[in-house]
């Protein structure tokens, strides 16, 4: 079917990614046209930025990169974040962003940044499992002797427990009414 045929909203989804798959406009830029999205084009948007992404910064090209940022700034927005309330899905792209953003810098060698990226992950709310990710990935063994390395992996670890505790895991006592 034409774009133009197709509903506004719908017109807007397909114009933002169209836009943003074909790298002629960061995330932000883009979201100026129509709507806001639901929480299904969201996720469908960040996925396929995503993909977009890797396949720039995979090669070492900054695109990449900056597909990968301006999609974070995008998934920070106040009508994303309220979007994100409502579906779990949505809410862990924006920790996967800054997985990809920690795998890129770390790529292009840019250790800071990487672990930038590493921390923002834990900080948006990546779950425990991403210490499995980020202690197991080979592209990270460059960074598991520094200092910071250490100091943000022993957060993950302590936050992998306090959320591994029977308080959060089991049922409520019977006390409580």
């Amino acid at each position: 079917m034409p774009i133009n045929r197709l509903h506004p909203r719908h017109q807007a989804r397909s114009v933002l990614a169209a836009l943003v798959l074909l790298g002629l406009a960061s995330v932000p830029a883009a979201a100026q046209y129509g709507h806001a999205p639901s929480i299904e084009a969201a996720y469908d948007t960040a996925q396929a930025v995503r993909a977009r992404a890797e396949s720039l910064w995979t090669r070492k090209d900054p695109r990449g990169i900056q597909l990968l940022q301006g999609l974070a700034g995008w998934l920070r927005s106040p009508r994303l974040l309220q979007l994100s309330q409502g579906s779990p899905w949505l809410a862990a792209r924006l920790p996967n962003v800054y997985y990809d953003l920690a795998l890129a810098m770390n790529l292009r060698g840019d250790t800071a940044e990487a672990l930038d990226a590493m921390e923002k992950v834990l900080d948006t709310g990546g779950s425990a499992s991403y210490l499995q990710l980020f202690s197991g990935d080979t592209t990270f063994r460059s960074l598991r002797s520094t200092p910071r390395y250490q100091r943000v992996m022993a957060r993950w670890e302590a936050d992998g427990r306090l959320w591994g505790d029977s308080a959060f895991t089991g049922p409520p006592p019977d006390s409580l009414s």
